[in-house]
């Protein structure tokens, strides 16, 4: 008898090994950054061009600015925080992988508080098995490492989503309320202002729960912020709204009448992205049979308020993922029971296997996110580290692109952004429609080569500019990036530019070639 219940003891131990999250992600985590070394290499990247631009304003804040350029204000972040985050380091030499460093200690947090929230279902034996296997599911299929080689504040917005749902639920349980329940609530929008959404429902929900003073703290706290935020922006004859948000909003080419106001709303809530769609699904299943019917309803009312205002369907997914991790993670905490109910009857792997089984409708963008990673920061490195290169080495002056990023960062030179989010003149004009707008921005910053996917700008080029090539990439793959970009240079350094081209050719990492314009 007790040569059987050691020998039980042993099989769960080792299915425990299968499903521990922290090893998990963090073989995860390796694998994926020796692959994206490999294929790129050995250069480093992440897999969106964006994060670099957070490294650009951190940089510039560094040194007593605020923008991607040391003489021209601009505000492209996405995030309050997340620069000024990275700012204290800007000097150092690690300060490029700055982003990746913390976002694995962001994905770990993240496995320990979906850990001690599953914990909060499950009393049988098979209580830490259970908890382990739902929290590497979670990871999984939440995307978690793939965010983290985004290089952006989304493993952060998502942990903080997590400390939500686990601190409501335990104020529901305990009667009472954790302090880092409170400051995620106020964190979140500042880390992205999209969290609004969750603080909203959630602040609304523990209100209805008798902690009103804690909630007005919390609505005084965020005011405040917001407000100061806005009047620094003022001060600096910025929009109060960053311009990644004004470019990329459903609202951002309207008038901002009531009519025009009214109708970027309802087309943004009728385009909105599977995994918000997917994400409401899980809440209404958590709904009806789990036990926490006010948290289901709080985040449904979040990815609400998402579906209406927030930005959906860009690169992989990622402004949603806060969502989906806090419906998965409320989701398979309506299941644990009878997950752990089932492990003691079949053991835990069964269990675990059903759980996948359930969430087959999840597996397709996981697996596509973490299998294309590689290849994603690859062609990173392929397209736009090489302009930067082309840039800081070749031309070594001012020069214009419309996918802002690295070409900015650790560049000395002016770098026009002729999308708009790292120049305001730029977007101001851009979006007016006004013909040959780009024509006088190119002139007035001795814009020397212009870098852009002519599928946007081509028709904004000056008619004697000069192109030189495209940059183009071998490996097709929706990474969020165009296949080329096409070099026009001023005619006055066209054949210099053209020479430099060459040169620049035969230095050309794996993944990527240059055409010459005949």
């Amino acid at each position: 008898m007790i040569d059987t219940v050691h020998k039980q003891r042993a099989r769960l131990f080792q299915a425990r090994l299968l499903v521990s999250p922290i090893p998990f992600a963090t073989c995860l985590f390796l694998i994926e950054l020796a692959a994206a070394l490999a294929l790129s290499g050995g250069q480093f990247s992440y897999v969106l061009d964006d994060p670099y631009i957070h490294l650009a304003v951190s940089e510039e804040l560094a040194r007593g600015g605020y923008g991607i350029n040391s003489d021209e204000l601009a505000s492209p972040s996405s995030s309050i925080l997340w620069p000024l985050i990275l700012t204290p380091f800007a000097r150092l030499s690690f300060h490029p992988y700055l982003p990746l460093i913390l976002n694995y200690g962001f994905v770990l947090a993240s496995a320990l508080t979906a850990r001690r929230l599953f914990e909060t279902e499950l009393r049988s034996e098979h209580r830490p098995a259970v908890r382990d296997g739902l929290t590497t599911l979670l990871l999984f299929l939440g995307s978690f490492v793939f965010l983290a080689f985004m290089g952006l504040e989304h493993v952060l917005q998502s942990w903080l989503g997590l400390l939500i749902l686990l601190g409501v639920i335990l104020a529901k349980r305990e009667g009472r309320t954790r302090w880092w329940l409170w400051a995620a609530l106020a964190g979140a929008p500042l880390v992205r202002f999209d969290s609004l959404s969750l603080t909203v429902p959630f602040a609304f929900l523990l209100w209805r729960m008798g902690y009103g003073r804690q909630v007005l703290t919390i609505v005084a706290v965020l005011s405040v912020a917001f407000l100061l935020y806005a009047g620094v922006m003022r001060m600096l004859d910025l929009p109060i709204l960053p311009s990644s948000i004004l470019v990329k909003a459903a609202i951002a080419h309207a008038d901002l009448s009531i009519g025009s106001t009214a109708t970027g709303l309802v087309r943004n809530f009728f385009s909105a992205h599977i995994l918000l769609r997917l994400s409401g699904f899980l809440l209404l299943v958590a709904l009806l049979v789990g036990r926490h019917r006010g948290p289901a309803l709080a985040l449904a009312a979040a990815c609400m308020l998402h579906f209406i205002f927030g930005l959906s369907g860009y690169a992989f997914g990622r402004y949603e993922a806060y969502l989906l991790v806090a419906a998965i993670s409320l989701f398979a905490l309506a299941g644990a029971p009878a997950l752990a109910s089932l492990a003691e009857r079949r053991g835990l792997l069964v269990a675990m296997f059903a759980a996948a089984l359930i969430a087959t409708p999840l597996w397709p963008m996981a697996v596509r996110n973490h299998a294309y990673l590689p290849l994603a920061a690859a062609n990173i490195v392929a397209q736009q580290h090489e302009m930067h290169r082309f840039a800081t080495e070749f031309v070594q002056g001012p020069v214009a692109v419309n996918d802002l990023g690295r070409v900015s960062y650790r560049n000395e030179h002016y770098v026009l952004d002729l999308w708009g989010l790292g120049s305001e003149e730029a977007r101001r004009r851009r979006l007016s429609g006004e013909p040959g707008w780009a024509k006088g921005l190119l002139s007035q910053h001795d814009v020397q080569l212009a870098m852009i996917y002519d599928d946007w700008l081509a028709n904004e080029v000056p008619a004697d500019w000069m192109p030189i090539g495209r940059l183009a990439l071998t490996r097709k793959f929706d990474t969020g990036l165009l296949p080329e970009v096409a070099f026009y240079a001023r005619p006055d350094r066209a054949a210099e530019l053209t020479e430099a081209a060459r040169r620049f050719a035969a230095g050309l990492p794996p993944g990527a070639s240059f055409r010459f314009a005949e």
